[in-house]
């Protein structure tokens, strides 16, 4: 299996709208249905320190109890766009080391990353956050990759897309592959 084939991501499964079911009972159901973690799978989980990565760690974490596939760790970047950012580093190192779950934690400075790049600096954050967790995916031999996004942040994804030129109907977000190198 190459590594990571598969995307988790937290409001796509547990279903975005107020009606939303709790992601303890959403989660597994979804899992199985989407064959998104196959036996076996080993999983790193993107954790920004904010609720929804929390939660998506806890949720799979429970679930890794019971299903055949293991947590390979945790992976936080500081993207070091704004002075708050070293709480929320510190906040994952914390919350990590509670769970007893191995961290990787990456600084790239993005503002500046963006100005090289002449790119927006949600672009520039999104393209340094999936290069860091692709590497980290490979540093811990995680066969997937679990994100978690609010609602917000799939309407920015929708936005991006459509700033890009995507139409309308390529502007859902969606699962995202991680590719190795060369693919």
């Amino acid at each position: 299996m190459s590594l990571a084939s598969r995307w988790l991501d937290l409001d796509r499964i547990a279903g975005v709208g107020e009606s939303a079911a709790p992601l303890d009972s959403v989660v597994p159901l979804a899992i199985g249905m989407r064959d998104l973690l196959p036996a076996g799978s080993r999983v790193l989980i993107g954790l920004s320190g904010g609720s929804d990565s929390v939660a998506l760690t806890l949720v799979l974490r429970e679930l890794s109890r019971h299903g055949g596939f293991e947590i390979a760790g945790l992976a936080h970047l500081n993207h070091q766009i704004r002075p708050a950012a070293v709480c929320d580093e510190a906040f994952c190192r914390a919350f990590a080391t509670r769970l007893g779950m191995p961290l990787v934690v990456e600084a790239v400075d993005v503002p500046r990353l963006a100005a090289a790049e002449r790119q927006s600096l949600e672009e520039a954050a999104r393209r340094a956050r999936y290069e860091f967790l692709h590497r980290a995916a490979a540093g811990a031999g995680a066969t997937v990759v679990a994100v978690g996004h609010t609602r917000d942040d799939q309407a920015e994804t929708v936005l991006l897309k459509l700033a890009r030129g995507a139409g309308l109907a390529d502007s859902s977000p969606v699962l995202t592959p991680l590719r190795t190198a060369g693919e």
